[in-house]
Order: structure tokens, then sequence, then C-alpha cells
């Protein structure tokens, strides 16, 4: 290659090289852009010890299709007969009611076991973690705050060790703080920690905890995947009245963390490399036409004594020398890029704290600027110096071979155009989807209309007549405010994001049908617009001690 030359020749035609250099740069940049997420969400090892090693176990049955949940005693029978999980940790998610100065406000707690924090690696930073015995029933509640509640809360005072803290209503002594920096994937950012409620073989049932397990060294998923199989068809046959049909799935935790993300990010970077390959193509065409007007040079340089190798080299060290420009200013276009990608992408996208022009990244952006360069260079090259340049200097006609280089030039066209509207009609459809998102109804009035998540203290409000109460006295009060029309409740709900699931039975038959509901109050429909097609809707009368009602939509009727 001789650059020196190249470089030179690039110099005389600068407009040609500036509109080669900002055609790649493009492509360049968006495809590096994109990466640059795809690196620090799918790529990047989970900041973790032996990251490879920890899998999320699931329960599955139909009824569950696409939840990740399991039973407590389950998950320590799995713990008990497997011999490749060394430990195994019960959580979930749970939100408290504190009293402050200020009145009642919410912290986001998690309940866990000891080995929980021992999955994970989790040491820390003063007092101690969870321990078994407090588990025991009796024991005296314990609570372990997160380092960032610490240094919010208390000043990062290391006396807090053995104070109180009421949670629920109820007073848990503070017996640690945990190390800084500790993000557990799977469920949320925990304030504070607790111990799991006992366990008792009566809550065999109770599906609703997040397991997550570290695999034995060099063992691999699939080996558990079998074991825990075997396992789940013992346990079947131990508890048919709670275990009949279910299995167990095996996720490797990166996979559980990223593998929503993964198909969106996917279709990206292949949409950013469509750019890349419409600007190749483009370029290569455009090579071709300066080449046809230097024919006579090439001609000059042959009858010198250029073989087709030093020609070929400079033509493809012009090609490589604009990829070069092309990546610097790509990865200064992708720099800006990145910071708009996190800005707009969706909350569902994980680990987005993490993404940046980091090294591995900036290895991508000089490989596909090279990659570049061979792809639109390498062919034109080759294309321009298969010729005759001692005919051409005697002043033969182009022929057969300028038949050929025009051919060449039209396919590259065609090609650009085929390339072009792949990505338009890709383009089409995503602008339709997200039409389609924006101006979704769900078959309810939305102005006006805002969500209030109301959570009581469990120890307060055990007993089911006082929670039924003081929750008819909260709607009372709201519908008492100012500019307020009407005021419904409900358990769960899609505007929540999720529902119950459950089946019922048709009379005269026995077999039953699968449904999805959830428990809403008198004025829930008539505060979200919703007319009957026929029948009454609920009503005050309507008590756990009248006749029971149900509506049902049009679907399932």
């Amino acid at each position: 290659l001789d650059l020196r030359k190249a470089g030179r020749s690039l110099l005389r035609a600068p407009g040609f090289s500036a509109l080669v250099v900002l055609t790649l740069a493009l492509g360049i940049g968006a495809t590096t852009a994109v990466f640059s997420l795809f690196h620090a969400v799918i790529l990047r090892p989970l900041p973790l010890p032996e990251p490879h090693q920890l899998v999320v176990l699931c329960e599955s049955h139909p009824s569950l299709e696409g939840i990740c949940a399991a039973s407590p005693p389950n998950a320590l029978d799995w713990r008990r007969r497997s011999r490749n999980l060394t430990e195994l940790g019960i959580a979930r998610n749970h939100s408290f009611v504190i009293q402050t100065e200020g009145g009642a406000q919410r912290l986001r707690g998690t309940l866990a076991t000891p080995a929980f924090f021992e999955v994970f690696r989790i040491r820390p930073h003063i007092g101690r973690l969870l321990i078994e015995k407090d588990l025991e029933p009796g024991s005296p509640p314990v609570a372990v705050l997160a380092h960032g509640t610490w240094q919010q809360r208390y000043d990062g005072d290391p006396g807090v060790l053995g104070q109180s803290l009421v949670l629920d209503g109820e007073a848990h002594t503070l017996v640690g703080v945990v190390a800084p920096g500790v993000e557990i994937p799977v469920l949320a950012t925990a304030e504070v920690w607790t111990p799991l409620p006992y366990v008792a073989e009566e809550h065999r049932r109770w599906r609703g905890f997040r397991v997550v397990a570290r695999l034995q060294p060099e063992v691999s998923v699939s080996r558990v995947r079998s074991e825990l199989d075997a396992i789940a068809r013992e346990l079947a046959r131990d508890h048919p009245e709670t275990n009949d049909g279910w299995g167990v799935r095996v996720v490797p935790l990166h996979e559980m963390v990223v593998g929503s993300a993964r198909q969106p990010l996917l279709i990206f970077l292949g949409a950013g490399a469509l750019v890349l390959l419409i600007g190749c193509v483009n370029s290569a065409n455009l090579l071709l036409t300066r080449a046809s007007r230097r024919e006579h040079e090439f001609a000059v340089r042959a009858a010198m004594g250029a073989g087709r190798g030093r020609l070929v080299g400079l033509l493809l060290g012009e090609s490589l020398l604009l990829a070069a420009l092309a990546g610097a200013l790509g990865v200064a276009l992708a720099r800006g890029a990145v910071a708009v990608l996190v800005a707009w992408a969706p909350p569902g996208i994980p680990r987005l704290d993490g993404v940046g022009l980091h090294p591995g990244v900036l290895a991508f952006a000089v490989a596909l600027s090279l990659l570049t360069g061979l792809v639109f260079g390498l062919a034109p090259a080759l294309r321009t110096t298969a010729r005759d340049w001692a005919a051409l200097l005697q002043g033969s006609p182009r022929g057969s071979s300028g038949r050929s280089a025009a051919r060449f030039q039209s396919g590259l066209v065609v090609a650009e155009v085929a390339l072009a509207l792949t990505l338009l009609l890709g383009a089409g459809l995503l602008v339709r989807s997200f039409l389609a998102i924006a101006t979704w109804t769900g078959g309810f009035e939305h102005q006006g209309l805002h969500l209030v998540a109301v959570q009581y203290p469990e120890e307060q409000y055990r007993e089911d007549a006082r929670l039924v109460e003081v929750y008819r006295h909260t709607l009372r009060e709201l519908e008492a405010l100012p500019g307020v029309r009407s005021v419904g409740a409900t358990s769960t709900g899609p505007l929540f994001g999720s529902r119950e699931r459950g089946s019922f039975f048709l009379d005269g038959r026995e077999e039953p049908r699968a449904a999805r509901w959830f428990n809403v109050s008198p004025g829930y429909l008539r505060t979200l617009g919703v007319s009957l097609i026929r029948g009454r809707s609920l009503a005050p009368r309507d008590r756990a001690d009248s006749q029971p009602v149900a509506l049902v939509n049009e679907t399932l009727a």
C-alpha cells in the first residue's frame, strides 16, 4: 500500500473525499453507537463474582407462562436434593411503611434468606447480615440497611447498629449495613433487608419468590436442568396436591437480566449495519466513477512499469485512508448518538449505566473502519485494474471491458436501492408500531385519570374486615377532594401491568377453563369510563357476606 501517494491523490479531489468520508461516517457512527449499547447490555459480564455460575430457578406451569417465580418449600427441597448447587437463596420485593416526622413513607425492601447474600458473595460494611437464626419462629425482628439508605437516613453513623426501625408498625433491630455498590439484578433496588418469614409446609402453594443459585464449578446449566427435572418429578409424587404438573426452569442469570433486551438491540444493530452497507455500496460506485476518469493515469503508470498489484495497492490505500477518516468522524458522531440513545431508551432496557465508548467499543470501531475500507475499496480496485492498458494507450475502444464495468456499476446501483428500500420498510414498520402504541386507548378514558398506589402496615391490618374498612375510608376521602368525580380501586389489573390467574368451571362441564381476573370496587368501571353491554355493574351491596357476583368481558363471554 502506498499511503503517501494515496493521500496526495485524495487531496486533489477534496469534494469527492469529503462526500465518501461523510457517507461512511454516518454508517460507522450509527453502527458503533448501537454496538456500544449492545456491548454494555449484552456482552459485558455481570459485575459479580463468577457470574457464569449464577442461575435463576423458576417453577414452570402453563398458568405461569412468562413469569419466573417459585415456592420456598420447593426451592429448599431442590437445594437439599441437588448435588450440583452450592448455594440457593430465596427473596422477594416488599414495600414497607415507616413512620417519620413528616408522616408515613414507603421504603423499598427485600425479604431474603441468609443464603441469598452468599449466592451473590455480598459482605457487610459494618455489623452483620442475616443469619439462619433470624428465620426461626419467635426470633426478634432484625433489619439490614442498604449502604445508600445508611448514608441518606443516618449520615453514615456507625452507631446505627442496635437502633430500632419500625417497619409496617413492627420494631426491627438494625444489625448491619450492606457493603456499597451492591446491585441484585433480579430484584428491585432495596433500601432495607429483612428475614424471609418462616417457611412452613403449608406454604408450598405460595409461589411468589425469586430463587437464585450458584452452580458447582465446571457444572453446565444443561446438567443442572436434567437434575432438577428429576427432582421436580419426585416432588410431584411426594406432594401431588401442590406439585402435580409443575416443573423447574433453569435460566442463567445473565440471560434473565438481558433476555428481553437482546432482540430489539440486535434489530437496531442490524439496521446500523444496513446503513453502513448502503454507504459502502454508494462509496464503491463513487470510486468506480472516479477510477473511470483516471484510466489514462493508470495506463501511464502501467507503461512505466507499475504492475497490477501496485495499482491495486494505490486504490486500496485511498479506500483505507477514506475509511480511517470516516472512522474518526464516525466515533465522534457515535459519542453524541450514544447520549441520545441512552436518553431515549425505554426503561425496560437494563444496564444502561455502563453504556459508553469503552476500549472494546473503540476497538470495534477501528476494526469496522478497516473492514469498511476493504469492502468498498477492494472490488472497485480489482475491477478497475483488470484492463489491457497497452491497448488503451494505442487508442483501442473500451469494448467488452467497458460494458462489463458499466454492468457492474448498474448492479451496485440496484443493490443500493434494494438495501435502502429494505431499511425504509423496516423503519416504516417501526413507525407504525410506535403510532399504534402511542394511540392505544385500552378501551377506557385516559383524560384526567390518575393512579394512586395505597399501602398499609400489615401488622396493623391483618384482619380482613379492618383492612376493608380502611380502604373504604380512603376511597371516601379521595372522593371528597375538590375536582374528583369518581374513584375506583383494584387489587392489581391491567393498569398496573398484572392480574391474577386462575380457572373456572361452566355448569354441566367438568373440564376447567383458564381466566385472568382481579378484584375491583363498585366505582372502578365508572372511573375508567367503561360502559356495560348487558347486566349491571358492581354495587355497594355486593359484599363478602352477600351473593358472589362477577363481571366478564366480551371475549370470555
